[in-house]
C-alpha cells in the first residue's frame, strides 16, 4: 500500500509519474512543477484515446475528468467531423487490444 501516493490526483496531462524499484514507489516530475502547484498523474494510460480514458474514469474510478486536454478531445468526438474519429477509433482497437509484445 501506498497511502501517501493515493493522495496524488489524476489529470490526462499530468507533471509526473510512478516509478517503481521493486516494491518501492517513487514519483518522478515529468516537467518543471513551480512551488505550491499540484503534483498529479495520470491514473491510466495516457496515450489511451479520450472514449477509453472517459470510460475507464467514470466506470473504475468514479468521477468524470475535466482536465482542458478532456474538454477538448470531449468537443472533437462530438463535432462535425466525429464520425471520422469513430472510424479512425475503431480501425486501431484491435491493435489496441492484442498482445504485440
Amino acid at each position: 500500500m501506498y497511502p501517501l501516493a493515493a493522495m496524488l490526483n489524476h489529470s490526462c496531462v499530468p507533471n509526473a509519474v510512478r516509478v517503481f524499484s521493486g516494491e518501492i514507489m517513487v514519483a518522478h516530475a515529468n516537467t518543471n512543477i513551480k512551488a505550491g502547484e499540484e503534483i498529479v498523474w495520470s491514473y491510466l494510460p495516457p496515450t489511451q484515446p479520450y472514449p477509453v480514458r472517459s470510460d475507464t474514469l467514470k466506470n473504475h474510478y468514479g468521477f468524470e475528468c475535466i482536465c482542458q486536454r478532456c474538454a477538448t478531445e470531449e468537443a472533437a468526438w462530438k463535432g462535425p467531423h466525429a464520425e471520422l474519429l469513430q472510424e479512425a477509433y475503431e480501425s486501431v482497437t484491435p491493435l489496441n487490444r492484442s498482445n504485440l509484445d
